[in-house]
């Protein structure tokens, strides 16, 4: 009990401190007007231009009504044209998700190449590893994180979870808080993108569990739910998109730390060997990262700007969520 107190306070404070931060929801600093200038110089038909660098505005629509404003259809009225926006949003982050591979460059097959190896070093000594885990499960310092897995471990079981951040998704498009709308709106679309595949590969697979009791090297189709795990990929792909819109360090380890937590846990529960954890995790989080930079590619629109008369060079950047 004492653990689940401290877990609950730890969060709690952290997302107080954070509110006070100017770093907090970084990603969403686009409800006010600011602006970066670093000095540039640039030929022009023989001129040397120079002036300030790089604007970025931003539109706060926080806080219309339903009635139509500035001729705009209200609120109610474009709930249709919203739910089929989020469709075509989506369907394009699938295909972008799934299609990435082909856009690897000779660094990305490099880092692959060591995802896989180390998959396949894991693999090979899973049961020394998954015996050496559990044996010391009750070490202090394995056991804290262990308890702290267990507290956690609902948090990335998709069935439980899918429910609460729809809800969460709701509740922020209803109030027009976009933070909430987008970052429920992204871990839903990583929870399902990932999933889709993970599940399926599962079912392949067929990877009997450790509670099985058939060892690390038994596969029967259809039948083992154990490669890769879901908790995993779910937790991990949770922490990378949190980290990335709430950038205070102090959320960001404990983030992380509650991800790592329940990857443990999934071990120490009996429920996963230890190579199903890692590529489940780094499947998540790569899966997250992807779809995390697919939508910053998307939501940055730069146009360059020349004013010769005024010897000004610039480029005026607009960030556009949703």
């Amino acid at each position: 009990m004492f653990f689940k107190i401290s877990y609950v306070g730890i969060f709690i404070s952290t997302l107080i401190f954070a509110q006070g931060e100017n770093a907090f929801l970084n990603s969403f600093r686009l409800y006010q007007k600011y602006s970066i200038n670093k000095p540039v110089e640039m030929y022009h038909h023989g001129l040397v231009l120079s002036g300030s660098a790089l604007f970025y505005q931003a539109q706060n629509d926080t806080g219309k009504s339903d009635r139509e404003e500035n001729g705009k259809p209200g609120r109610l009225a474009r709930i249709p044209g919203d739910i089929f926006t989020a469709a075509k949003i989506f369907g394009d982050d699938f295909i972008h998700v799934t299609t990435e591979p082909a856009r690897w460059d000779k660094g990305d097959l490099v880092w692959a190449g060591g995802f896989a190896a180390t998959a396949a070093l894991l693999f090979a000594f899973d049961q020394e590893i998954y015996d050496a885990i559990n044996r010391n499960r009750d070490v202090f310092g394995i056991r804290f994180f262990v308890e702290m897995g267990d507290f956690f471990e609902p948090v990335g079981l998709m069935a439980v979870q899918n429910k609460n951040f729809i809800i969460a998704m709701a509740v922020g498009y209803i109030l027009n808080f976009r933070p909430l709308t987008i970052i429920s709106g992204e871990i839903l679309e990583a929870f399902f993108i990932a999933g889709f595949y993970s599940e399926g590969i599962k079912a392949i697979v067929g990877r009997k569990r450790p509670n099985q009791g058939e060892g690390p090297y038994s596969f029967t189709f259809n039948e083992g739910k154990s490669f890769p795990s879901g908790h995993a990929r779910n937790i991990t792909q949770a922490a990378v998109i949190l980290s990335r819109h709430i950038r205070f360090l102090p959320f960001r380890i404990f983030a992380y730390t509650v991800a790592a937590s329940v990857c443990l846990q999934r071990i120490t529960s009996e429920s996963h060997w230890p190579s199903d954890v890692f590529v489940g995790a780094m499947y998540g989080a790569w899966t997250a990262q992807v779809l995390l930079d697919h939508h910053q590619q998307k939501n940055i629109v730069i146009t360059p700007r020349i004013e010769p008369e005024r010897g000004y060079m610039g480029m005026d950047a607009k960030l556009i969520l949703w």
